[in-house]
């Protein structure tokens, strides 16, 4: 074998190179595909100033169905572009590609609710931001989602990437669909900095609507949508109005008690549970508790979701000038009540799965029609690992 030869990759890189490079098409390709579908029904509504829109008589929207470009835009070319280009790249790759991924999938997220948002403050159904019949309503009001989800699958790689040990055992998680990661934590007050800003997002769409609102109804305009000159939006939401914001209101709501969830476990194993880190637990007790760890963080999810709930019923009802449904609030608030009880005791108990709470991280793949395939717990722990070395008196390292 000649110098020259030698220097030449090997032909087991070009797959994986290749593999990646159709990946990052696909997920460009899905942005233009998204752009192509909504942006011809939204760009002709908008005025030439901030929050005005110009009315229905100089709109000229395609007879197009936009569906297909939607679902393909928003979900099947952006989950199945990034899958690609990450799987089959580098550690260093990687890293750079979810980091990209994230800002991406979570810019096009942001704009297309705010077009769906958009559009039902017209007084349209959210199908108008793709010219699809008026049954498509759903779809449409979910798809940001979907691009939301994306992004979340992005940053999560990309955590696990930059401060857990994912990289080195990759190959087993991917073989097997689970693995074991040791992490290196956040500190708290990052992590806290990470909650305000859910919190901060929830506001901005719990509050900034209804503030827009208000303000166009003191004006006290009559509605009209036949005068050739800008009107301030919103003119007069659509049912789909509100259904955007309990949606969008609530995915945030259910991100922010995750994050609180996660946050309050790093707290209480730093103080008052420190001694419970590394204790001995009898294989009958892990048993019980590795079968609902994977859903640990899950009730105080729903409980951020209640609470959304309750804050979104009482303000649409104080905004409209009607009463407030207190069933339905004392319902919602009891239920994430519950559901913040069940979730700080499930949180207190996580080191009786024999794992270090603030270092050990189960991961799995999700299963594509099976439930519990998707949430299994690894079968095989690598105990060793689970704790640093302690030090003796002489400073010598011991297990």
């Amino acid at each position: 074998m000649t110098a020259t030869d030698r220097a030449l990759p090997t032909p087991s890189g070009y797959p994986a190179l290749a593999t990646t490079v159709f990946g990052g098409l696909l997920v460009l390709a899905g942005a233009a595909v998204l752009g192509s579908a909504v942006l011809p029904q939204v760009v002709p509504t908008i005025g030439p100033d901030p929050l005005t829109f110009w009315p229905a008589d100089t709109w000229d929207f395609p007879t197009g169905n936009g569906e297909t470009g939607l679902l393909f835009g928003s979900l099947v070319l952006p989950a199945a572009g990034f899958g690609l280009a990450y799987k089959d790249a580098g550690a260093a790759a990687r890293r750079w590609i979810s980091g990209v991924g994230f800002f991406v999938f979570a810019a096009q997220s942001l704009m297309l609710a705010a077009a769906v948002v958009w559009m039902t403050g017209l007084g349209l159904g959210a199908e108008s931001i793709i010219a699809a019949p008026a049954d498509k309503y759903a779809v449409a009001v979910i798809s940001p989602v979907c691009l939301f989800v994306c992004a979340a699958a992005a940053a999560i790689m990309n955590v696990l990437g930059r401060r857990t040990t994912f990289d080195g055992r990759s190959d087993e998680y991917f073989a097997t669909g689970s693995a074991v990661v040791r992490v290196n934590p956040l500190p708290v007050a990052l992590h806290a900095l990470w909650l305000l800003l859910a919190i901060a997002a929830w506001t901005a769409i719990v509050y900034l609507p209804l503030a827009a609102i208000a303000g166009v109804e003191a004006l006290d305009l009559p509605f009209t949508m036949d005068r050739g000159v800008p009107q301030p939006w919103p003119r007069r939401p659509d049912d789909d109005f509100e259904l955007a914001q309990v949606v969008y209101g609530g995915t945030v709501g259910i991100i922010a008690g995750a994050v609180l969830s996660s946050l309050l476990k790093k707290v209480l194993y730093r103080t008052v549970l420190r001694g419970t880190v590394g204790r001995v637990v009898n294989d009958a007790m892990v048993n019980r508790w590795r079968s609902i760890q994977p859903f640990v963080h899950y009730p105080l999810a729903i409980s951020g979701l209640a609470a959304t709930v309750c804050v979104l019923i009482t303000a649409s009802a104080v905004g409209s000038g009607a009463g407030v449904d207190s069933g339905a609030v004392g319902l919602f608030a009891v239920l994430g009540l519950l559901a913040a009880v069940v979730g700080i005791v499930l949180v207190a108990n996580v080191w009786r799965t024999g794992d270090d709470p603030l270092r050990d991280l189960p991961i799995h793949q999700a299963v594509a029609g099976d439930v519990r395939g998707s949430f299994r717990t690894p079968s095989k722990r690598t105990r060793t690992s689970k704790r640093e070395p302690k030090r003796t008196r002489g400073g010598a390292r011991r297990r």
